[in-house]
């Protein structure tokens, strides 16, 4: 800092002392700001973990109780194009937001879809149960979604959780005539053999040589360029912008 000064007053030195001193705090000031706004684009680079937007364009958050009250209009203005409710968990759980924010999705231009919970606790025809009874015609326009979380240390067999999840897998998608997907970590990878699509929780790294429908990149993401503390469950789809528009316009044949 000294020697910044001695340059300084080597260069003002016709100016008084009180208009150095103060010339040198504006300039203080401003060096202050800069390094502000460049620790500020730093963070914001690295809380904005999105992959590369030309290789996976279409961006999208899933929603549960947690998340609060979201403006739906305002995602969708910032690059948001797919939003996953959560409905139901487990045998009797139902979401204390679901429905409020599925009528409210409607006026946005987004593509919707619910998810399922799935516990290890409760076989297939209860978890079955609970979202028909609940969730109803309500389902919007994407694949319904069985979320298998890690979420305790007492996991049945893999077998017993391949049976059940398949089990439930196979009403729902009888009941709606509706793809059904899994949406799994990669420790419960091998539920997506013999399935034509699927949802993949892992890090930040490519998957366009799997056969999957969706990659959940991040569980606290930052959705880029909105101005918001709020962090999301973040993910892209795995394809083209044409092939989210055709996977809309398949997802409810089945």
């Amino acid at each position: 800092m000294s020697v910044i000064w001695q340059k300084y007053q080597a260069r003002h030195g016709h100016l008084t002392r009180q208009q150095q001193r103060r010339i040198f705090q504006i300039m203080i000031i401003f060096i202050g700001l800069i390094l502000v706004i460049l620790g500020l684009s730093f963070n914001f680079l690295r809380n904005t973990t999105r992959p590369s937007s030309r290789q996976y364009p279409v961006l999208g958050v899933s929603i549960s109780d947690a998340d609060g009250y979201q403006d739906f209009h305002l995602l969708q203005q910032h690059g948001v194009q797919f939003v996953y409710l959560k409905a139901t968990q487990g045998a009797d759980y139902f979401s204390d937001r679901f429905l409020d924010n599925y009528w409210r999705i409607q006026g946005a231009q987004l593509a919707v879809g619910c998810y399922h919970y799935f516990s290890f606790s409760s076989s297939a025809v209860a978890q079955y149960n609970n979202f028909v009874g609940n969730v109803g015609a309500r389902i919007g326009n994407l694949p319904i979604v069985l979320q298998i979380n890690n979420y305790t240390d007492q996991r049945p067999s893999w077998t017993q959780i391949n049976r059940r999840a398949k089990k439930l897998q196979y009403l729902l998608m009888r009941h709606y005539h509706r793809t059904v997907i899994l949406q799994v970590d990669p420790r419960d990878r091998a539920l997506l053999q013999n399935q034509s699509g699927g949802w993949l929780n892992c890090g930040p790294r490519p998957v366009h040589n799997l056969q999957l429908d969706f990659w959940q990149y991040d569980t606290r993401g930052k959705i880029p360029s909105l101005a918001s503390t709020n962090r999301y469950h973040l993910s892209v789809f795995n394809g083209s912008q044409a092939d989210f528009n055709n996977f809309i316009g398949q997802s409810g044949t089945h």
